[in-house]
């Protein structure tokens, strides 16, 4: 009997919804793998038949350029279908996904939608069939199994507001059963029902005067079913526009009349509620602020609440479930799965999870157990949580961040990052080969770089007080980092950096930013035990810029393209001058490439080739690209038939062959000249992604390099060899 559809989302990333939205616009929104053809999927599971699994076929290495991976997204919530042992439901990345062989692989659903700010809050599978779907705009009812579905959204409304955002979902099984919801944003009423039977919502309006003043967002609700003819208890979680502070509303007489029942809780934000062996409890906390708190429970809202984080340090809690064991589970941010005996006695780490972030937990009808590890998608366990291993196969939704290549050992590293969590992952190149640096606590990571002599490096952009944001190393491939800066001062927040190594591990050059304003570069010859200021550059307009790219020159003079303010040519002395590309609307560059001259004399009296894209119309967002083969003195415009222009754009030679390049769309499209661009001729991407950033890694024998793009789905390699095969 489902009595609660479980609808916390992950609220870090409510601060984060207009770029979510804008990802989703470029992308096509939900209804679809990003720049996937539906048909490329073979899915042949019956909603109907509840007998052998059926999994799903995905292509991902054909083509000329083949996807690497990984699998996953960030799963927010995973529902198991009761009417079916094999089905699940998954939230990832804001998108729907449904799995018919209980987990092993999944199928993005077709989700209707009525605008394009959207995203998916909430789901709840109840015990008849039904399938409930909360997004942005609406509320969705599928009674096939996600094959279709239909609005109920009806008279649910917000006032002033656009849309409801439906964030959580509860059922009330009974005579006349009721759905419960529970609204984002909200002008008129945070909790709502609909009964079985109807097509009018009803609205529960906050009392005046109420502890709900300063309510932002109602995260979820729970309805829990009186027993012997006594009314429901209702309970809903709010928290504050800063996701910092929180509380309870709840109801004893069936959602009549409610209250604040928050006495005994810390004024936290409570992101998720459940009942488990009798109690009621609550996972929460944030860990921006120190907004600590863990899990507490209740047997009767009205009287008090209490903590049960003994043994948990920093304590914030994502998720909450029981096991078949009757001990108590808990998804944590930053340190995996945590495991108590009882509500009342000590937290301890768990399973092989290591310092992962988890936000979902899940257990379907044969006690199997998943859990949604962040932008890796889905886990799974069959030893009750012991043990786990990635369930995520065809689940195209993580997001990389940076990407990199060992350019001696093959070694892959990418960079995921959320909002206020991340981590950064090792691999193969196999889709199914990635693993978590466990030596990485779980700040946000936003970019990754392994020199020639084989050290690894992660650029770290907080909330942590472990170290200040900056740059980690390692010299023992991931198995240890230590910070070596550059130093700005205490916790300082918003250092973006690119890391080159001069060398070897001693010689190093970082660019960035300081604040979001402005640039510098600078340089160590101690591998980071001190560092020396090379050059700086301020616009003095308070524009938010980011370096987006570094490019070392041979005279040790550097490239440095960054957002706002152009194309910084920056001499071995310390000298900097912006390279001017008129066409480019007010220095909003995406990305550079140089491709060396054939002389021996230095940048810029024997330039090379410069490659340039950046925005051109500050309505439209339409982006343009550039050559120039004097230093930046005059550009020639590419313009390659069929590759979309609307977003960034980004670029790179062919070692040692300025006439032969590649370029990529944010959109997916991939397109490759052998004549300085005269001509253009599409590449065959084995899985399309939607590409948010570029690496290009060349190889020590200065023939052959490889292009990395990376972005919302995963990562794609484009081989670049100086002699055409």
């Amino acid at each position: 009997m489902t009595t609660s559809g479980p609808s916390a989302r992950n609220p870090e990333r409510l601060l984060t919804l207009l770029l979510v939205a804008a990802i989703a616009i470029a992308g096509g929104g939900c209804g679809g793998n990003v720049g996937d053809d539906p048909g490329d999927d073979d899915d042949t599971d019956d909603p109907d038949d509840p007998g052998d699994p059926v999994s799903i076929v995905c292509d991902d290495d054909t083509g000329e350029v083949p996807f690497l991976g990984p699998w996953g997204g960030e799963v927010t919530q995973i529902e198991p279908d009761p009417t079916n042992p094999h089905r699940l439901f998954a939230l990832a990345t804001g998108h729907l996904f449904r799995s018919g062989d209980s987990g092993a692989t999944w199928l993005e659903l077709s989700v209707p939608m009525t605008s394009g700010f959207f995203e998916i809050y909430s789901i709840a599978a109840l015990d008849d069939g039904r399938l409930f779907v909360g997004t942005t705009d609406d509320v969705l009812l599928s009674e096939d199994a996600g094959e279709s579905f239909r609005s109920v959204r009806g008279n649910l409304e917000q006032g002033g507001a656009q849309y409801p955002y439906a964030y959580g979902f509860s059922y009330v099984p009974g005579s006349v059963g009721r759905l419960w919801v529970s609204l984002l944003a909200f002008e008129v009423a945070p909790v709502w029902y609909l009964e079985d039977g109807s097509d009018d919502w009803v609205a529960w309006n906050t009392p005046a005067g109420s502890a709900m003043a300063g309510a932002y967002a109602f995260l979820d609700v729970l309805a829990i079913p009186g027993q012997g003819g006594d009314p429901s208890t209702i309970l809903a979680l709010w928290t504050n526009a800063l996701l910092t502070d929180g509380g309870v509303i709840c109801s004893v007489d069936g959602g009549e009349t409610f209250e604040d029942c928050s006495s005994g809780l810390p004024d936290r934000m409570f992101q998720r509620a459940r009942y488990l062996d009798g109690h009621i409890v609550l996972a929460g906390g944030h860990p921006v602020h120190d907004s600590f708190a863990g899990v507490y429970y209740t047997d009767d809202p009205m009287d008090s609440w209490y903590p049960s984080i003994d043994g948990w340090s920093s304590p914030v809690a994502h998720d909450v479930m029981q096991l078949d064991s009757g001990e108590f589970v808990a998804a944590s941010y930053g340190q995996g799965l945590m495991k108590a005996a009882t509500l009342n006695g000590e937290w301890e780490h768990f399973s092989d999870l290591g310092e992962h972030t988890v936000h979902a937990l899940g257990k379907d009808v044969d006690g199997r157990l998943y859990s949604g590890v962040e932008q890796l998608g889905v886990f799974a366990s069959d030893d009750g949580g012991a043990s786990w291993t990635q369930s995520s196969e065809c689940m195209d939704l993580a997001v990389v961040s940076d990407a990199t290549l060992d350019p001696v050992g093959g070694t892959y590293l990418l960079a995921m990052s959320s909002l206020n969590s991340g981590m950064v992952v090792s691999g193969d190149g196999a889709t199914d080969g990635w693993s978590h640096v466990d030596s990485l606590p779980p700040p946000r990571f936003s970019g990754v770089h392994i020199g020639e002599s084989g050290n690894w490096y992660a650029v770290t952009d907080g909330p942590s007080g472990l170290y200040n944001d900056g740059l980690l190393a390692s010299a023992d491939q991931g198995e240890s980092f230590e910070f070596i800066g550059p130093q700005f001062g205490q916790s300082m927040d918003h250092v973006n950096l690119r890391v080159i190594e001069e060398g070897d591990a001693q010689h190093l050059l970082v660019a960035g930013n300081y604040f979001w304003s402005y640039s510098f570069l600078k340089r160590s010859e101690d591998g980071g035990e001190s560092w020396s200021d090379v050059w700086d550059y301020d616009t003095g307009t308070g524009s938010d810029t980011m370096v987006v790219d570094l490019i070392r020159l041979p005279d040790g003079g550097a490239l440095i393209a960054a957002q706002w303010e152009g194309i910084h040519h920056v001499t071995p002395e310390g000298e900097g001058t912006v390279l001017a590309v008129p066409e480019i609307y007010e220095g909003l560059v995406t990305d550079i490439d140089w491709c060396p001259g054939e002389g021996e004399t230095p940048y810029p009296d024997d330039p090379g080739r410069l490659f340039v894209s950046g925005v051109v119309d500050g309505n439209s967002g339409q982006v343009g690209m550039f050559l120039s083969d004097d230093g930046g003195l005059n550009w020639t415009e590419l313009d390659p038939d069929g590759l979309d222009s609307h977003g960034p754009i980004f670029g790179a030679f062919y070692p040692a062959d300025c006439d032969r390049l590649v370029v990529a769309s944010v959109s997916g499209e991939i397109m490759s000249s052998e004549d300085g661009g005269a001509t253009w001729s599409e590449l065959e991407v084995g899985r399309p992604i939607e590409i948010h950033g570029a690496t290009t890694v060349h190889h020590t024998d200065d023939l052959s390099a490889d292009m990395l793009l990376y972005g919302l789905g995963g990562t794609l390699k484009v081989e670049l060899t100086a002699v055409p095969q």
